[in-house]
């Protein structure tokens, strides 16, 4: 048996000692409790394995002890911990409400020692697969910082509930980094300004990518703009640094990073009015000189309006261009791409042209057990003979190993060309042992 540590929380002496002994023979870490309230006290400290939870104890029954220990780990932004209701009453209506309220599962007293043993086994197994599972989920790949949804999650939270402030940064000059050095050194910038951040931050703050070079941070505590300013230039003066290892001293690039800010709860709680002002915040260094931070200020219209049409088109403008130009092709959501297929097939009727859609498939050929990120390594490939191949008016949407590539004005025989020379390109690489590229075109006229 594996050497879990396990919380018992009962008033009953014997019934304790009992579940005790036999945890114990298993070499399992035992801490014993005698109510819902010190269990309360208990886990704000410390981080068990699993809890087994008497329901029918004085003061604060197991019920409402479960949904105050939810709502700690809520609020402080744990993962929950596995909860195993404990009765000597054999009432199917008192099982039947354990479940419902979210246990892991229902022992009745005195429990079989086999039938306690497997269950806290199985109990802690399949806690720790969906963990893993909603860590997957919720872990930007590249960086290891929180991806847009999970920080968005956990960042909604900590608005709510903590002093602080939100902070939206983004790098300046990016785009740049991939279209001179490649997108491996854009990669390991991405990776390398991550432990920047890291570095420049406590256990208590949360991080997050929420997409390209944005990442967004809550910092406990924050108050102070000076505090803000500090760590901005700290970031700054270690991104710098970054820059030089990875591209030499002569890289010529003003990579940099801009910082927009709002404090919690003094601009507010809620996440989503306190995201649109810090990222208002953070567009008023991009249009003010870059490299640099701004906390967001009352009197800065939400909207971004300034009330002036020609510095708004400017400022658009500006935005637009922010990431510089490229010849790559356009990768989009699927929304994105829905509304642009809408726009180029009007304009095909209207001006008597024809665009293409194409839809591209990576089908496996070959056994990839052996190496379980191969895919993952083959649509990396396929996406840098996409860039390399397509023109910068194409629109591409990826959804798993499918990719829908628009083309405007180009016929379905011109596109099947453009295809046919991506297809030998991709049989030239090591990933073509497994993979094979399979597309269909259709014309948007």
């Amino acid at each position: 048996m594996d050497n879990y540590w396990i919380v018992v929380v009962d008033d009953d002496v014997t019934s304790l000692k009992l579940i005790r002994s036999t945890l114990k023979d298993q070499m399992m870490k035992v801490s014993v409790l005698r109510s819902g309230r010190e269990l309360l006290t208990f886990v704000q400290k410390h981080s068990p394995d699993l809890i087994l939870l008497d329901v029918l104890m004085p003061e604060m029954d197991g019920f409402e002890t479960y949904r105050q220990l939810r709502d700690i780990e809520k609020k402080d932004g744990t993962n929950p911990t596995p909860v195993i209701f404990l009765t000597g009453e054999a009432d199917a209506d008192v099982e039947k409400r354990g479940l419902k309220e979210g246990a892991a599962d229902f022992l009745h007293k005195p429990a079989n020692k086999e039938v306690l043993l497997q269950r806290i086994h199985n109990t802690i197994n399949n806690s720790r697969v969906m963990e893993n599972l909603m860590t997957e989920a919720n872990t930007d790949r590249l960086t290891g910082l929180l991806n847009k949804i999970g920080g968005e999650q956990r960042m909604t939270e900590m608005c709510r509930t903590l002093t602080g402030a939100l902070l939206m940064i983004d790098l300046d000059s990016f785009k740049l980094v991939n279209d001179l050095y490649g997108h491996d050194c854009g990669d390991r910038v991405l990776a390398g300004f991550a432990d920047i951040l890291r570095k420049n931050s406590r256990s208590s703050d949360e991080l997050s990518r929420i997409g390209g070079d944005e990442f967004m941070g809550f910092y406990v505590g924050m108050v102070e703009e000076d505090a803000m300013i500090s760590l901005q230039e700290r970031i700054n003066a270690d991104l710098s640094a970054l820059a030089v290892m990875l591209m030499g001293e002569e890289h010529g690039i003003p990579l940099g990073a801009s910082v927009g800010a709002v404090f919690v709860p003094s601009h507010g709680t809620e996440f989503q009015q306190l995201y649109k002002r810090s990222d208002l915040a953070l567009y008023n260094v991009k249009q003010n000189g870059k490299h640099g931070s701004a906390v967001y200020d009352p009197r800065m219209s939400v909207t971004g309006s300034t009330g002036d049409p020609e510095a708004e088109l400017n400022r658009m403008i500006q935005l637009m261009e922010e990431r510089g130009r490229t010849n790559a092709p356009m990768f989009v959501s699927r929304d994105d791409m829905t509304a642009i297929m809408r726009h180029v097939r009007r304009a095909s009727d209207a001006n008597d042209m024809e665009s293409a859609l194409v839809r591209c498939e990576l089908d496996k050929i070959g056994p990839i057990e052996a190496d379980p990120d191969l895919l993952e390594k083959a649509e990396d490939m396929f996406r840098d003979i996409l860039e390399d191949r397509l023109r910068s008016t194409d629109v591409v949407y990826v959804r798993s190993n499918l990719y829908y590539v628009l083309m405007p004005d180009v016929s379905v025989i011109e596109s099947d060309r453009i295809i046919d020379d991506i297809s030998f390109l991709w049989k030239q690489n090591m990933y073509s042992s497994w993979f094979e590229i399979d597309h269909v075109t259709r014309s948007l006229s």
